[in-house]
């Protein structure tokens, strides 16, 4: 079962045995499709904004992959990562890196031969 508007936005519901599906398709073609297996797919032909008024949640029993040609700017309060990070390429920081107490900026380690080796430059 399928309509589609005069300006081309359609709503299709698909019952094909082994390949039911739901689609709402814009005439701009963005789209939300639901696949025989319930898989999501979306496409946004510009711009996607989010707003939560409460709290949001994310859960994945898989891997996650990102992709961005642009620049990603993440902006909070307090930012807390748990677990391993791994990162390829360099790391410009500003503000004090600290880990286990230690101050990165201001850290000293003992010397071999007596005495500490003095803050980094």
């Amino acid at each position: 079962n399928a309509y589609e508007s005069e300006s081309g936005h359609a709503l299709e519901f698909d019952d094909t045995k082994g390949a039911e599906r739901i689609h709402i398709y814009h005439r701009s073609g963005s789209y939300t499709e639901w696949g025989p297996d319930g898989d999501r797919s979306e496409r946004i032909q510009k711009d996607k904004f989010t707003v939560v008024v409460g709290n949001d949640s994310i859960y994945v029993q898989g891997q996650v992959n990102i992709y961005v040609d642009g620049t990603v700017n993440a902006t909070a309060k307090k930012f807390n990562l748990t677990g391993d990070v791994a990162v390829t390429g360099s790391i410009t920081a500003t503000g004090t890196i600290t880990d286990s107490g230690a101050t990165l900026a201001t850290h000293t380690h003992p010397d071999p031969q007596g005495g500490s080796t003095g803050a980094p430059n």
